[in-house]
């Protein structure tokens, strides 16, 4: 039991040591062959072969070794070495300067023909490369020599802003001992996309590839690697030209995004806002930079704009709910080289943003109603591009413009917080309010929130019915008025407005007389046909106004209309009427007219004749001399005229009888109510009595009391009838003619 636990144990414990064992150096890229010449056996110089490409993919330090065996089996020295490059950190091939001092086709008589030189690599967690061999192979009698490259005297120093592209630097003289043709080629240390230098391949003759006012001053030297190459043997000589450089341009270079920032800012950052200024390091300070932005995404080159002053401005709005995170490359020009890239890298944070209407009115169409009684929808459209932010929209409405008649509810339906009429225009339609909507803040608890407007057109309801001015009304119409005469009209209202206060009115009666009389449309009464019936029948007629609504509504009143025959005096009863107003006919204000001139010439005739008959040469003489005296009551009067003489006709009736041969005036009106009426005929009493008296004191003819009686009747008349006048004549004319 116990050696199988041991056994377990030793397995997991092996595979665990397989699992963590590191992984060996490797090396690629190896040539079968090289080539050196028999005659390179300048003693003390050591000459670069090879480059190994070494490497270890865990990344641990590693060191190489190298073992030489000559072909055919004689002993070897030290003619090669191997070892890493301090600066590059490359493991090189080196032939020794003892190894070519030693290199000879013979070895105490044995031909030598090849070096086979075998290296492995060794990690420090042990691992170790497989063998790799490299054949170094001797050609007989041959020498290839690059002897213009290397050396203090054989260095180059240009000036770099003077240098341009295709300039010659330097040509190179490689020589082969037996005559044979030589390529070149150079790689360049650092390297340069373009490089700026380019060797010809058949001349050698190195020239500028760029202008060099481009190179960086950060570089003022460039390692040239040449390789001279025998196209027959196979050698290939290294060598390394110096070039030196002098008045370069310094790359301007953006310090403040060297190394890269990074920087936060919420999609609520106002457009134009500046985010930062480039900060630029020249030392030439004469020269003007500018400068381009390159943004991942693309849609940053559009957010980001840099002005000539080197600020770097947001042009276009952030969006979290699009793009939350950018990297902008920024790169500086003085004209001559580009710096650059340096990197800004930007996080977009979430900020609350406000809501939006789709659109900018909206329209809604009701009718009027109480409070609560109706809903209508205008069709709100609120969205909240804050994730969520849109469940939770509410409405309301700015204050103005009625907006406190309405309500609004989560969904955006809309209805009356009051009673709405708009009859008679009590409030206003249609009505145009400023709708809101709000959310609940978002992560940054500030609310935020978006307008609009609503066009809310409320109609007419036909909700009220129509009125009569009086529940009851009485017209009188006489015998004067002729058929088609408007003879009265009532007052019919409606508190609705537009076509459901339009208003239509008639009349029914259950009376045989209802063909006499019509109710007409415009709720005024015309009489049909002339009246053939009593006076003082009374005709009773329903009134109904009919408004134009849907559907209609009907108000009714009672009007008796009161037939009265102006021949016949009748007496009646009273009953509720409209009381008559003497002036609200024409016919009427014509005749008091008429009857006021009449009047004045009347008494203005009145007055002359009594002028004529008291201060005359004769009349009444005493008493009326003594009135018409201007002068002194007792002097003599000269007389003008001479006495009047007045005859009586003979052709008054002397059958009638008079009024004083009444007792009173109430005897004489009772025999004469035929011919005139009680004032009238009071009137005429009066005077006859009167004159009687005056006639028995002064025993003279009352001559003027004619004109007088006869204008006291006219303003006692009422009648104007032809018969009271001759009535009045009749009687009057024989007391103006009795004599003493």
């Amino acid at each position: 039991m116990e050696l199988a636990i041991c056994w377990f144990t030793a397995i997991i414990l092996s595979s665990q040591l397989r699992v963590t064992q590191a992984a060996p150096p490797t090396i690629t890229g190896l040539p079968t062959t090289l080539y050196v010449g028999e005659l390179e056996n300048i003693a003390g110089q050591e000459r670069f072969l090879y480059t190994y490409t070494i490497s270890d993919q865990d990344k641990d330090a590693f060191t190489c070794v190298n073992t030489i065996t000559a072909s055919p089996n004689a002993a070897a020295g030290d003619e090669f070495n191997i070892r890493k490059d301090s600066s590059t950190g490359e493991w090189k091939l080196y032939l020794t300067a003892a190894g070519a001092a030693s290199l000879d086709t013979t070895t105490a008589g044995t031909l030598i023909t090849s070096y086979a030189n075998v290296i492995q690599c060794t990690d420090a967690g042990g691992a170790v490369t497989q063998s790799y061999t490299v054949t170094v192979s001797v050609v007989p009698g041959e020498l290839l020599t690059l002897p213009n490259v290397e050396g203090t005297g054989n260095s180059i120093t240009l000036d770099a802003l003077a240098t341009t592209k295709t300039t010659l630097l330097k040509t190179l003289t490689a020589s082969s001992q037996g005559g044979n043709l030589v390529n070149y080629t150079l790689v360049s240390n650092p390297s340069f996309s373009p490089e700026f230098f380019k060797i010809d391949s058949s001349t050698g003759q190195i020239t500028a590839n760029r202008d060099l006012k481009y190179l960086d001053s950060s570089t003022p030297t460039v390692y040239l690697t040449v390789k001279a190459h025998d196209t027959v043997d196979l050698i290939d000589v290294y060598k390394t030209q110096i070039v030196n450089l002098n008045n370069q341009n310094t790359v301007p270079r953006i310090v403040n995004l060297d190394p890269t920032v990074s920087d936060a800012q919420l999609e609520s950052l106002a457009v134009g806002t500046v985010l930062f200024t480039l900060t630029i390091e020249d030392p030439d300070t004469t020269n003007t930079h500018s400068y381009r932005v390159s943004c991942t995404p693309p849609d940053g080159d559009n957010s980001f704009t840099i002005d000539a002053n080197g600020n770097v401005i947001l042009s276009q709005a952030l969006d979290y709910e699009s793009i939350t995170f950018y990297t902008c490359d920024f790169y500086v020009d003085d004209s001559i080289s580009e710096g650059g890239p340096f990197t800004y890298e930007l996080t977009v944070q979430d900020a609350n943003e406000s809501p939006t209407f789709a659109d900018n009115m909206y329209y809604a169409s009701t009718s009027e109603a109480s409070a609560g009684s109706v809903s209508f929808d205008p069709g709100f459209s609120c969205t909240d591009q804050d994730a969520g932010d849109s469940a939770t929209l509410t409405y309301g409405f700015h204050p103005a413009n009625n907006s406190q008649r309405f309500a609004i509810n989560s969904a955006g339906v809309m209805t009356f917080k009051e009673d709405y009429d708009v009859d008679n225009s009590n409030m206003p339609s249609p009505v145009i309010l400023t709708v809101y909507c709000i959310d609940d803040g978002g992560t940054t608890g500030v609310m935020k929130t978006g307008s609009s407007q609503v066009t809310v057109t409320i109609s007419d309801t036909n909700d009220n019915t129509p009125t009569f001015a009086s529940t009851a009304y009485t017209i009188g119409v006489s015998s004067s008025q002729t058929a088609g005469s408007q003879i009265g009209a009532v007052t019919a209202t409606d508190a609705d407005s537009g076509t459901n206060a339009d208003l239509s009115c008639s009349g029914t009666s259950s009376s045989a007389y209802s063909a006499y009389y019509t109710v007409g449309a415009d709720c005024k009464i015309y009489l049909s046909k002339t009246p053939d019936f009593a006076s003082g029948t009374t005709v009773t007629y329903v009134t109904r106004a009919v408004d134009k609504g849907n559907p209609a509504k009907t108000g009714t009143t009672t009007v008796d209309i009161i037939y009265q025959d102006d021949t016949t005096t009748t007496t009646t009863t009273a009953a509720t009427t409209t009381a008559y107003n003497f002036f609200d006919h024409g016919e009427n204000i014509a005749m008091f007219v008429l009857t006021l001139l009449m009047g004045l010439a009347l008494l203005g005739a009145l007055l002359y004749c009594c002028l004529r008959m008291c201060c005359g040469g004769g009349g009444m003489g005493g008493m009326c001399s003594n009135m018409c005296d201007c002068r002194q009551q007792n002097r003599a009067r000269r007389g003008r005229y001479p006495p009047r003489q007045v005859t009586p006709d003979s052709k008054v009736p002397a059958t009638v009888p008079g009024p004083t041969a009444y007792s009173s005036a109430e005897d004489y009106r009772a025999t004469t109510s035929a011919h005139t009426d009680y004032w009238t005929a009071n009137a005429i009493w009066r005077l006859a009595t009167f004159h009687r008296a005056t006639d028995s004191l002064t025993r003279r003819p009352s001559a003027g009391i004619f004109p007088l009686t006869l204008f006291i009747c006219i303003l006692n008349s009422t009648s104007w009838r032809i018969h009271a006048s001759a009535t009045i004549s009749s009687w009057i004319l024989p007391l103006t003619l009795t004599s003493p």
